[in-house]
C-alpha cells in the first residue's frame, strides 16, 4: 500500500496521497501576510511615484510588468524552504521564507489546520528533521557570514540550543536511531582569504554530533573526491547517502559544442538585449511595448536554475534533454544513492538521485528532480508521480 508523499517543487508544497491526484498545500498565514503587504503597497504607492512624475508633467510609469502585481507573481515570493514529518501521524513541519521574516509551521493533513510555531526576523532556516520518538526538532540555521550550524529544540519550537560547529556548512540533519541523542549531517568546510571573504567550500563529509556529550563531533565518512550528501544511518549503523563528484568552485568543465554555440549566437543575443533595453523605456514613458512579443514574459524558476549545495543545476537544459530522451531528471547519473556496509563495501542503489526518503517499512523512495520513484527490495522502481524541479521529498505516513 502506498504511503502519503509530500514534496517541494519550485518553492511550493505538494502532497500525493494514495489513489488521489496531487494537491497543493498553501499556508494561510503566509497568504494573509502577503495580502496585507499588497494592500499597504497599493495604498501608499502614490507617495513614492506621483510627485516626481507629476512635476515633470507626465503620468507615472506602469510598473506591473516588472513587479508582477497583475500576474500573481507576488504570491510566489512565499517559498517553502524546508520540509519534514511531524511528531504526530499525518502532520508536516515546514519552514516558510517570506522575504523579510521566516517561520516554522506545523500542518495537519487530516484537518487542514496550520499551526504557527515560530515567526520572527533573523530565523534563516532551511533543513529540518523531527525525532520520531520524542518529537525533538533539529534544524540547519544560516549565519550572516555565510556559514550554517545545527540547532535543536523541543517539539513546539521552543528553547533552542545551538550545536557547536566551526566555519562550515552543517546541513541536512538526521536523527540516529537508538539510545541517546545523536545527529548526523552533511558538513563542508568554508575556505576564506586573509580578509575573511568567502572563497569556496571543501567536499561535503558526514559528521556525527553527540548531543548528550556537549555536542561531541566525529567524522563518520569523508572522501576528498566526492560530496557525501543527505546522510542517514540505518538501524545496523551503515550510512545511506547521495554521492556526487566534488567540483571546486569555479572549476567546471566547458562543453566545446556549447562554447561554439555561444560564439555563433552572440550577435543575436546582443541585438535582443538592445531591443529589450529600448523596450524598457518605451514601457516606462508610453506604457506600450515596441513589439507585442517583448516585455511580457517573466523569468521563471527554470530560467534561473537550481542551486543544490554549491552546484548550480541548469534546469532549463536538463528538462530540455529529458524531453528529447537524452537525459533523465535534473541531475546527472553520477549523483548516486549509495549504501556503505559495515565492512566498508559499497552498493549503488540508484543513479540520478536528487533526494530520497525511507518509508516506515524501510522501502526507499527517491526523485531525480522530475519523477518520484519507489524502489522494491529487488531494485525495481515504480513511478509514483511527476512534477518539475522537485527539491525535497518525504514519506508522511
Amino acid at each position: 500500500m502506498e504511503s502519503t508523499i509530500a514534496f517541494l517543487s519550485q518553492g511550493r508544497l505538494f502532497v500525493k496521497e494514495s489513489g488521489k491526484p496531487i494537491r497543493e498545500v498553501e499556508s494561510r498565514f503566509a497568504n494573509d501576510a502577503m495580502d496585507r503587504q499588497a494592500k499597504d503597497r497599493n495604498s501608499n504607492a502614490w507617495r513614492a511615484r506621483s510627485g516626481v512624475w507629476g512635476n515633470m508633467g507626465m503620468a507615472p510609469p506602469k510598473w506591473s510588468q516588472w513587479e508582477g502585481e497583475d500576474t500573481g507573481d507576488a504570491r510566489r515570493r512565499i517559498r517553502f524552504a524546508g520540509l519534514a514529518r511531524g511528531s504526530r501521524p499525518g502532520t508536516l513541519l515546514y519552514v516558510l521564507d517570506m522575504e523579510n521574516v521566516n517561520g516554522l509551521f506545523e500542518y495537519d493533513l487530516n484537518t487542514n489546520i496550520e499551526k504557527r510555531l515560530i515567526h520572527r526576523n533573523g530565523f534563516v532556516a532551511r533543513d529540518l528533521v523531527c525525532h520520531p520518538d520524542c518529537g525533538e526538532l533539529a534544524i540547519s540555521m544560516s549565519r550572516e557570514d555565510g556559514s550554517s550550524h545545527l540547532a535543536v529544540s523541543d517539539s513546539e519550537g521552543r528553547f533552542w540550543n545551538h550545536v557547536a560547529g566551526g566555519d562550515s556548512l552543517d546541513q541536512m540533519p538526521s536523527w540516529v536511531a537508538g539510545d541517546g541523542r545523536k545527529l548526523v549531517c552533511q558538513s563542508a568546510a568554508i575556505g576564506r582569504n586573509q580578509a575573511g571573504n568567502f572563497r569556496g567550500i571543501g567536499p561535503y563529509a558526514i559528521e556525527r554530533f553527540d548531543l548528550d556529550h556537549e555536542g561531541k563531533v566525529e567524522t563518520v565518512l569523508s572522501d576528498e573526491h566526492s560530496d557525501l550528501l543527505q546522510p542517514t544511518l540505518l538501524p545496523d549503523g551503515s550510512p545511506l547517502l547521495i554521492r556526487r563528484p566534488y567540483k571546486p568552485l569555479g572549476q567546471q568543465r566547458v562543453d566545446p559544442i556549447e562554447f561554439l554555440k555561444d560564439i555563433c549566437l552572440f550577435p543575436l543575443r546582443l541585438l535582443r538585449a538592445i531591443g529589450y533595453f529600448l523596450n524598457f523605456f518605451s514601457m516606462m514613458f508610453s506604457g506600450k511595448p515596441l513589439a507585442t512579443s517583448m516585455g511580457q514574459r517573466q523569468p521563471t524558476a527554470q530560467d534561473r536554475g537550481l542551486m543544490l549545495w554549491g552546484h548550480m543545476i541548469d534546469t532549463k537544459r536538463a528538462l530540455r534533454q529529458a524531453e528529447k530522451g537524452r537525459g533523465e531528471g535534473l541531475v546527472p547519473r553520477d549523483w548516486q544513492m549509495v549504501r556503505r556496509a559495515t565492512d566498508n563495501s559499497e552498493v549503488v542503489i540508484a543513479e540520478n538521485v536528487l533526494a530520497y526518503d525511507r518509508r516506515p517499512n524501510g522501502q526507499l523512495i527517491y526523485t531525480n528532480g522530475t519523477v518520484i520513484y519507489a524502489l522494491s527490495d529487488s531494485g525495481e522502481r515504480t513511478e509514483l508521480c511527476r512534477d518539475s524541479m522537485i527539491e525535497k521529498i518525504i514519506c508522511v505516513s
